[in-house]
């Protein structure tokens, strides 16, 4: 079993203000319920390490990105960004407009080493998203595009009305 807290631990510097943000950030709806204030902050990086688990199959993770094209071909395959779901049904697009009428939904689905992940920033979001919705962060290389999947493919969704 990875030990992702290792991993964070080496990418995140646990300090008490850290800490107290942390508490911050649960006490507001909707993680007030789920997690109590007064946890250390190791105890929230082993429920992240037991969440993120799930996900994982040996040195790689699967996870999910919806994007608005107007047909397949459009996409660009040398960076499909950096925010990731940990599961198909978080993949949405969260930002449309007008100009998205008629463009397809499309939904790629990738394999990543486990290495080409940002867990700092995947941690970060664990706790400001909550622990149901896992938004996986994907490393950026030198020219700012993000580190491409082992393996990926698209399937169309549907249309935007």
């Amino acid at each position: 079993m990875i030990r992702l807290i290792d991993l964070l631990k080496e990418n995140f510097s646990i300090s008490s203000d850290d800490i107290e943000k942390v508490k911050a950030n649960l006490t507001r709806p909707p993680y007030k319920s789920t997690i109590n204030t007064k946890k250390k902050l190791e105890e929230i990086f082993i429920k992240f390490n037991k969440t993120i688990q799930k996900y994982i199959k040996g040195n790689t993770i699967t996870l999910y990105r919806a994007v608005a094209a107007d047909s397949k071909s459009d996409i660009d395959r040398t960076s499909f960004g950096i925010a990731w779901a940990a599961e198909e049904y978080f993949a949405q697009v969260y930002e449309r407009d007008e100009e998205m009428s008629g463009m397809g939904l499309y939904l790629i689905t990738a394999d990543f080493k486990l290495d080409d992940i940002n867990w700092k920033e995947t941690f970060e979001s664990f706790i400001k998203f909550g622990f149901m919705e896992t938004e996986v962060i994907v490393k950026t290389q030198s020219n700012h595009k993000s580190v491409p999947p082992i393996k990926f493919k698209i399937e169309k969704q549907g249309t935007f009305d």
